[in-house]
């Protein structure tokens, strides 16, 4: 039988294959369908290292200085509350793609609390890395509202 681990490991490997196997042929938006393994890469280093540095490697700078400008002092405290792997006991769907030329992921599940929960990330290449610039999250009664299709989060520069 199969670990998770091991089966995230031979996903990983494979869609490293897959991206260096298409080396002749770019598209338009190479890394979309990345965005899940990034995502994942994440949740897994925070939860072995649980700190501010941890998390921000995988921010835009829009939103590193978002995050400095809203919260004041040691932001390991609030890792917690800013990072999403800690936001979810568990992720039923996902669904990722690109809405008005933005690449985004949501991940539908179980909040920590108790409550279902979807989160929307807005990621952005840079320097050939993929970056979240920007998260929204949505807590609902029932599961017949969450999302079904990728939706983006609302920006702060967009108000």
């Amino acid at each position: 039988m199969m670990s998770l681990a091991m089966y995230r490991n031979i996903a990983l490997a494979a869609s490293l294959l897959l991206m260096t196997g298409c080396g002749g042929h770019q598209s338009p938006h190479p890394q979309t369908n990345n965005m899940l393994s990034t995502y994942q890469k994440m949740a897994d280093e925070l939860s072995e290292t649980p700190t501010f540095a941890t998390y921000e490697h995988y921010l835009a700078e829009e939103l590193i200085a978002q995050i400095h400008s809203d919260i004041a002092g040691d932001l390991d405290e609030h890792v917690e509350f800013l990072a999403p792997p800690f936001w979810f006991d568990s992720v039923s769907e996902t669904y990722q793609g690109r809405v008005e030329g933005r690449s985004c992921l949501v991940l539908n599940g179980v909040s920590v609390d108790g409550d279902l929960i979807s989160a929307a990330f807005e990621y952005v290449d840079r320097e050939g890395m993929l970056k979240v610039r920007s998260v929204e999250i949505g807590l609902y009664e029932t599961d017949e509202n969450l999302p079904d299709e990728v939706w983006c989060p609302a920006r702060a520069d967009e108000f």
